[in-house]
């Protein structure tokens, strides 16, 4: 069947949206809604880090140091069971907010703090050293 010429232009561009609409990479739009929200909390003042999955037996008292010392708190998106949708919009979020704590407090401001947090957990569980 043959579609006369006035509906050519049209119908070629809502088939063409249609196409591109469900081709698009969701783990794309995760990662863009991470940054962007990212974006939105640092505008706003606010550096957080998410958090998921199993976390080292230390990681309380690094996010209480981070805390303390940077104002960054933790927002725990997953437990033990994640999904790529977590991971990436995490990931995405974390790594602009990485960049903005280290423009503000040092390029590797919360590795050193993570060595300190760790060095501080095992001189006061010395029966846990053997946990990463």
């Amino acid at each position: 069947m043959m579609f006369p010429a006035r509906f050519l232009p049209r119908g070629t561009v809502i088939l063409a949206a249609l196409v591109l609409v469900g081709c698009g990479d969701p783990k794309a739009k995760w990662r863009t809604e991470g940054r962007t929200e990212a974006e939105r909390d640092i505008a706003d003042g606010k550096l957080c880090l998410k958090t998921y999955g199993l976390l080292p037996p230390w990681s309380e008292k690094y996010q209480s140091m981070a805390k303390e010392k940077y104002g960054v708190e933790f927002d725990p998106v997953a437990g033990e069971v994640v999904d790529d949708k977590v991971m990436e919009r995490a990931s995405s979020y974390n790594e602009v907010m990485e960049w903005e704590i280290g423009h503000r407090f040092g390029r590797n401001a919360l590795g050193k703090l993570a060595d300190e947090a760790r060095e501080q957990y095992q001189k006061e569980h010395p029966a846990d050293e053997s946990k990463p």
